[in-house]
């Protein structure tokens, strides 16, 4: 009789057992031929070493590699990178076709924080969902799952997180006859995970990791954009160093929405904490002047295409209502007609 946790709920409980659990849960699934694998994919070495895991599972045709593209806070060769690394399988880019992250940033007057990731929601999660929904339609797929690299050791809250848990967002529940029309699970293969774990996995894969990393993190330790939220100070350090222009780029953007991207606590008290200072490294000033004029303008033509878009659903739904009202004026129009004659 196991007594092994097979979801290690809470993340307390990263053994080998309930890995293989999950595992043989997996391949379970595998044998059905429309079966899908989404593998999410960032160019990250998380993303990296969750593929081979995926691989090393599934058959290579079961394998849909997709990358949410943010934009022009992406590092250098994301798409090249993942293309080299995942055995020439075709590389699906999706992304939101209103904003990128600046976009984002701009619209709302501010920037994501840790507790909400807006740039999670709008840049990755929705136009993924809309590519899984569209490709498990166009193959015939009722069941699919979307491959995460999240790993218990990041975080308190990620190590919270269920690794095998229904997708409520993508699931469709059953119809009248109890017919399943489609389930997607959340799968994080690479849960129990530690980084140097991480490395050897890409390694013995006979892959390096993307050059952002170095050999193993003592550059970059997490590949997202290339000034994160999530970011340490290495890596805004670094970051300010090796894209000089876009550091001067972020910081005109703090300044054209007058709100930092990061924050601390002083004395209790949570107070504003810019790029500049958490990287410690003067911006070229005349790049930043540059960028702030350029953002000024992008931001009021997103603000007009915004007013257009929202004027157009309007109208749509007003459309939609003096429909609503003509079927309900039909209908009451046939029915006085049935009982007068």
């Amino acid at each position: 009789m196991y007594n092994a946790d097979m979801f290690d709920f809470s993340g307390s409980n990263l053994n080998a057992e309930s890995v293989s659990f999950r595992e043989e849960l997996i391949r379970h699934y595998a044998k059905e031929h429309n079966t899908i694998f989404f593998c999410n994919h960032s160019a990250g070495k998380d993303s990296q070493a969750m593929y081979h895991t995926i691989k090393r599972l599934v058959r290579p045709d079961q394998i849909v590699v997709v990358h949410a593209n943010l934009g022009r806070v992406e590092h250098d060769g994301v798409i090249e990178h993942i293309e080299a690394t995942v055995d020439g399988l075709p590389v699906n880019v999706v992304q939101n076709k209103v904003k990128d992250f600046i976009g984002m940033v701009l619209l709302r007057g501010m920037f994501p924080s840790p507790q909400y990731r807006q740039c999670t929601s709008d840049l990755k999660t929705g136009p993924l969902d809309v590519f899984i929904r569209r490709v498990m339609k166009e193959r015939g797929a009722k069941v699919a799952f979307n491959c995460i690299g999240l790993r218990a050791e990041e975080s308190r809250q990620r190590a919270m997180k269920n690794p095998l848990w229904i997708n409520k967002r993508l699931t469709l529940k059953p119809n009248k006859k109890g017919v399943v029309a489609r389930t997607v699970f959340d799968w994080m293969p690479i849960f129990s995970l530690k980084t140097d774990e991480v490395f050897d996995t890409i390694y013995n894969a006979g892959q390096a990791p993307h050059p952002a990393y170095g050999e193993r993190g003592e550059k970059y330790s997490r590949l997202s954009c290339r000034f994160c939220i999530m970011g340490c100070k290495q890596d805004i350090a670094h970051g300010a160093q090796t894209y000089p222009d876009h550091y001067a780029q972020i910081i005109a953007l703090e300044n054209v929405t007058g709100h930092t991207m990061f924050c601390r606590k002083v004395k209790g008290e949570t107070v504003p904490y810019s790029l500049a200072e958490k990287a410690g490294i003067a911006p070229d000033l005349d790049a930043v002047r540059k960028h702030e004029a350029a953002l000024v303008l992008e931001r009021e033509a997103l603000i007009a295409q915004k007013a257009e878009r929202d004027a157009e659903k309007a109208m749509a739904r007003a459309a939609r209502a003096a429909d609503s009202a003509k079927r309900v004026n039909r209908k009451r129009d046939a029915l006085t007609v049935d009982m007068f004659g």
